[in-house]
């Protein structure tokens, strides 16, 4: 009895090294940025980029203005688009695939590795972190 205590006490004790070592593969990318556009002005930009594995999976793209007018003028642009928009007080909140961000966006996420999405990321100015 004793004996098996002391091996499972190992396993947990590596499995429990192996998750801190290699980590539990950052599975999100967020970024954020204050930016200014001639339409709509200063707003917040926040990216979450989720990952399985090494594909993305969802880009959210969460977009805080001054005034809810704005708001709802990017809403409108739903039709347009073809992407689901959502919207609550000044933010609106829109997910999409790397492929609909391509479009959306010009940045083609899809054929980057993680560490380069952060560097994109970073050079566009963007606060960025993982989780």
């Amino acid at each position: 009895m004793k004996n098996l205590l002391k091996y499972t006490s190992l396993i947990v004790l590596a499995i429990v090294m192996l998750v801190v070592l290699v980590g539990c593969g950052n599975k999100t990318i967020i970024a954020t940025k204050t930016t200014t556009a001639d339409i709509v002005g200063e707003y917040e930009l926040k990216l979450t980029i989720n990952f399985e594995g090494d594909v993305i999976s969802a880009i959210k793209v969460n977009m805080e203005f001054k005034n809810e007018k704005v708001a709802n003028l990017i809403l409108s642009g739903e039709n347009q688009t073809g992407v689901e928009i959502e919207k609550e007080d000044n933010s609106v909140y829109i997910e999409m695939t790397a492929e609909e961000y391509k479009e959306a966006y010009g940045s083609d996420f899809s054929t980057m590795s993680k560490d380069e999405i952060i560097q994109q990321l970073k050079d566009e100015g963007f606060t960025v972190t993982e989780e």
